[in-house]
């Protein structure tokens, strides 16, 4: 928490300073009719081992998500856009207790879809803050099975309206180094499992912790 208000500190001051001189120097721009491309990527395997006398276990885990993103400029510094989402999970769980052997596995998709707008603030040439609204839609399916042969599909949806502030570095005239450093907005969840709503969410939050962090990459075309 202390890095993070340190760093926001830093903004806020680079901002000041370079409020003050924009008008004297060429200051960040994004031209109307500019196109954007963006890409998050993650991937994540784990495999953990535990074993004594009379118990041992074996856990694998696999994980996999990629969200592109692609805008256009309707105006100077405004980029109107639209993200999509997928991700893959599966993870497999082994038990041995005096010889007797269970087994657990389960795997998940999901696919979202999230529109956005992203406004850019200049600071100087080569640096912006950006404020960027977005809905994200987003479902997913998980399917469940044991060694005693149950098996259940579980289905969650939820939905997110909020802001995420960030700031700009641009490297050339086409490529923008960027990191969103906290999230405010509202986000809805429901879940079922066998066709039987079980779960509900309702919440309103602010995160300005080390979660909310994300880095990427800007092309402009």
């Amino acid at each position: 928490m202390r890095t993070s208000l340190t760093l926001f500190l830093i903004l806020f001051t680079s901002i000041s300073f370079g409020q003050n001189d924009q008008d004297d120097k060429e200051y960040f721009s994004i031209e109307k009719g500019t196109w954007s491309l963006e890409a998050d990527f993650s991937i994540n395997s784990r495999n953990d081992d535990f074993f004594n006398p009379t118990f041992s276990s074996d856990s694998k885990d696999f994980n996999f998500s990629v969200s592109p993103k692609i805008g256009y400029a309707i105006s100077e510094n405004l980029i109107l856009g639209l993200g999509l989402g997928y991700g893959y999970s599966k993870s497999e769980d082994e038990n041995e207790n005096e010889q007797i052997l269970r087994t657990t596995s389960s795997t998940s998709n999901f696919f979202a879809i999230s529109p956005f707008v992203k406004k850019f603030f200049p600071v100087s040439e080569k640096i912006a803050f950006h404020l960027q609204g977005e809905t994200r839609f987003a479902f997913g399916k998980n399917n469940f099975e044991n060694s005693d042969n149950t098996e259940r599909e579980s289905r969650n949806e939820s939905i997110f309206v909020g802001i995420r502030p960030g700031i700009n570095l641009s490297l050339t005239k086409n490529i923008l180094l960027q990191a969103n450093f906290a999230t405010f907005g509202y986000n809805y969840s429901s879940g079922e499992t066998d066709g039987i709503q079980n779960s509900e969410t309702n919440s309103l939050s602010f995160n300005f912790g080390s979660s909310s962090f994300i880095f990427g990459m800007t092309i402009l075309l």
